[in-house]
């Protein structure tokens, strides 16, 4: 839904969803955990980044909670995007943005020693070659 029809959908579908998962029955905090980082990815997109922070770290308490590395370290990865979108505009806090970007991609590489998961080493890699490469190109040391 998310690539077909958009975010807004994305985040009514997801919300919908974590309903239905909430449920006593069902209380399945595995599907919780990854609508909560589609809704945040949406939020992302649209650039709600107040509601997407809200989402992640919702998210990543529910992964710590119950062991969940795997969806811990997805919880990062996107937490680091999250940072990193907010830290490409020149603001003053940019600097700060773009460290805590690069903390939350450390978090994903500590993680994933534990997990040896390369799909998401592979995918930290590319964010944190992405975010340095940012970094250089407009000489922002972090």
């Amino acid at each position: 839904t998310l690539e077909t029809e958009g975010p807004h959908a994305a985040i009514d579908i997801a919300e919908q969803a974590i309903n239905v998962a909430k449920n006593p029955n069902l209380n399945n905090y595995f599907f919780i955990t990854l609508l909560k980082l589609i809704i945040a990815k949406s939020n992302i997109i649209i650039s709600d980044y107040e509601n997407a922070k809200i989402y992640l770290d919702s998210a990543i308490t529910l992964a710590s909670k119950f062991n969940m590395k795997d969806l811990l370290t997805r919880c990062y990865l996107l937490y680091g995007k999250y940072y990193q979108e907010i830290g490409l505009v020149k603001t003053p806090q940019q600097t700060q943005y773009l460290m805590a970007s690069k903390k939350m991609y450390d978090k994903v590489n500590e993680i994933t020693g534990d997990t040896k998961n390369n799909h998401i080493k592979n995918l930290n890699n590319n964010a944190q070659r992405a975010l340095s490469l940012f970094c250089e190109t407009n000489g922002i040391e972090i």
